[in-house]
């Protein structure tokens, strides 16, 4: 599955948001997107961050399953 991922410019954290209610900051803070595959919000404090196309091998429902279940292995790269 391809993802856009977000590219903090001040920590280079590379984050996405998993499922709806998916809200994921950077190691900074500076940087931080909601929303889930496809809606996702970027909020930030300076600088827009850069969008990233990555390829995960997941389904959509496992990225909601893990954030819905804590498990927390997807998000952050």
């Amino acid at each position: 599955m391809k993802i856009i991922a977000k590219e903090c410019p001040n920590c280079h954290n590379i984050l996405y948001s998993r499922a709806e209610h998916d809200f994921r900051t950077c190691g900074c803070g500076d940087t931080s997107v909601d929303g889930g595959p496809g809606v996702e919000r970027v909020v930030y404090k300076d600088k827009l961050p850069k969008s990233i196309a990555i390829e995960v091998d997941v389904t959509e429902q496992q990225l909601y399953d893990d954030w819905n279940y804590k498990k927390d292995k997807y998000g952050i790269v």
